[in-house]
């Protein structure tokens, strides 16, 4: 059933715009959130907050136990990388602009392991 699903009330009034440095819904920037994960725990995005993926060299960001988007997670045309990672869970908002096709950027997922995550 496709009704199954309801968005959280949570991330209701969460846009790109809270995206930034300023405001309060701003979590951070996926390094910043990395930064300060646990070792051996999931990256998590709270739902309500934002974090902006920054990354624009090409590099490999690697989030080895996982990723739990429960507010919102966004690539902007800039963003330029490979995501390496377990799992994904999307609860909230996953918002991927178009890679800036001009400056040749991509945006990489990579799913790594063998194990279950559910």
């Amino acid at each position: 059933d496709h009704n199954m699903f309801q968005p959280l009330s949570c991330n209701d009034e969460l846009s790109v715009d809270d995206c930034v440095i300023g405001s309060s819904n701003y979590l951070g920037t996926l390094s910043t959130v990395l930064g300060t994960t646990p070792t051996g725990e999931q990256v998590v995005i709270p739902c309500g907050k934002c974090a902006v993926v920054e990354t624009t060299d090409g590099s490999t960001k690697s989030l080895p136990d996982g990723i739990n988007v429960e507010g919102m997670l966004h690539f902007p045309s800039t963003a330029n990388l490979t995501l390496e990672t377990t799992h994904i869970v999307i609860q909230g908002i996953l918002q991927m602009d178009p890679p800036d096709a001009a400056l040749r950027n991509k945006v990489r997922v990579r799913m790594v392991g063998s194990e279950d995550h559910i």
